[in-house]
């Protein structure tokens, strides 16, 4: 063989090496979906996620993006090859009668340290998630969205996605995994909701995954003081954070109707949206009176009138209370709230609507009317973990679990119906 001819040879094998290195890294997908056809769709009931037959769901309650279409005989999963890039369509339906909150997870592991370039886009500006559930924290978050969706309103999701590497010693060691064995990625899913809607005569049930923000706090001085008396200023704090999803941005302005709120108090954006929202009222001298402590009748009124602006008019129970006569200027309201099941009067037949209540006693109520339910085994469990007070050190007072249901922010799997805390 001559000299010429070896050369030869020796290059056009080198020729047919890249191509085959080639061949393995490059692949563009292509879809049939669209923002009118998406390639999955998942609908949001009351405390559950429904995703459309096809799509498969993992220990997590994550979707397992199809994204390379139907997986071949003998695969579990679909895959994404290295060097791949396309995009893929999601739509998400709320299916209540509400507004709900909710955060995009994209995620997958990273075995091979090899980045994945990976963004979802929509129509509204991308807002990032604040937190991130702790059994996610070991995997390599591609990209989270976070944003609202009105009743009977859809969201739809296009997500794209370029897997490259960022340097040719990152492209080598890659090309020497993939000689060894087949290079994967797996992609997962989850959404997480932030639903704060009242439900009236609904069923429960689901395996959604959801997100419980605190909405009530303790004071600077470290103590929660569950026995002293709610005020007025409290009381709307919590139910404005409630009917604004959390999202302080909203509360932009302090100017009210009342003569004693200065605007420049920590509570004025708080009363002003209520107000707003006629949640609230003052009283016949034109004052609110923040600082003074709520009574059980005006914290009913808020809790009924916050429920109603969720799903309408309420039928009120037939009540018959020792101390309430039907010219109570509360009555009817306080029927309602009776026929909602979240408040109750006492054993001896009284109601006590004039008297004040305490701040033990509002997130009990409060979390009976949000249906939120403390996870014991896991506050016991993680105690040290969670917000600390100095007047709450252990499970001795009758509204220690539902102070921390209240305090703490924390992510929670329904299971059947029942909350259980992921962190």
């Amino acid at each position: 063989m001559t000299k010429t001819k070896r050369n030869w040879i020796i290059a056009i094998a080198v020729l047919s090496l890249l191509v085959f290195f080639s061949g393995m890294f490059i692949l563009v997908v292509t879809y049939a979906g669209s923002v009118t056809h998406p390639d999955a769709s998942v609908t949001y009931t009351k405390h559950n996620l429904e995703w459309n037959a096809k799509t498969k769901l993992d220990e997590n309650g994550s979707a397992i993006l199809n994204i390379f279409g139907d997986p071949k005989e003998g695969e579990e999963l679909p895959l994404i090859q290295p060097g791949s890039e396309g995009e893929y369509f999601v739509r998400l339906n709320n299916h209540v009668l509400g507004n709900i909150g909710y955060t995009v997870y994209l995620y997958c592991d990273n075995p091979y340290d090899v980045p994945l370039e990976f963004s979802i886009e929509r129509n509204e500006k991308m807002l990032e998630a604040d937190s991130i559930p702790k059994d996610l924290e070991n995997a390599t978050i591609l990209d989270s969205v976070s944003g609202k969706l009105g009743p009977r309103k859809i969201e739809n999701f296009h997500l794209s996605w370029h897997w490259r590497t960022d340097s040719d010693e990152a492209d080598t060691a890659l090309g020497n995994k993939a000689a060894e064995e087949e290079v994967r990625y797996t992609i997962h899913m989850l959404i997480v909701v932030e639903d704060n809607n009242s439900y009236y005569n609904v069923s429960a049930g689901g395996d959604a995954r959801l997100l419980h923000r605190a909405y009530m706090y303790g004071y600077p001085e470290g103590d929660f003081r569950p026995d002293g008396n709610a005020t007025r200023a409290e009381a709307s704090a919590i139910f404005a954070r409630i009917l604004a999803n959390y999202d302080e941005t909203i509360f932009g302005k302090t100017k009210t109707g009342f003569s004693d709120v200065d605007k420049d108090s920590w509570f004025a954006k708080y009363v002003s949206f209520l107000e707003g929202a006629s949640i609230i009222n003052g009283y016949p001298d034109g004052s609110f009176a923040p600082n003074n402590s709520i009574t059980r009748a005006e914290f009913v009124a808020i809790c009924v009138r916050y429920f109603e602006n969720a799903v309408g008019e309420i039928v009120p129970a037939d009540i018959d209370f020792t101390d309430l006569d039907k010219s109570h200027w509360c009555y009817e309201l306080i029927a309602k709230a009776v026929a909602q099941g979240y408040l109750k009067g006492y054993p001896d037949g009284d109601f006590r609507p004039d008297a004040r209540i305490t701040r033990a006693e509002v997130v009990t109520i409060v979390n009976r009317l949000l249906e939120r339910v403390a996870d014991k085994e896991f506050i016991d469990r993680y105690e040290k973990q969670l917000m600390q007070f100095t007047d709450l050190e252990d499970n001795s007072h009758w509204a220690y679990y539902d102070i921390h249901e209240a305090a703490n922010t924390h992510h929670i799997q329904m299971i059947k119906g029942v909350e259980k805390w992921i962190g």
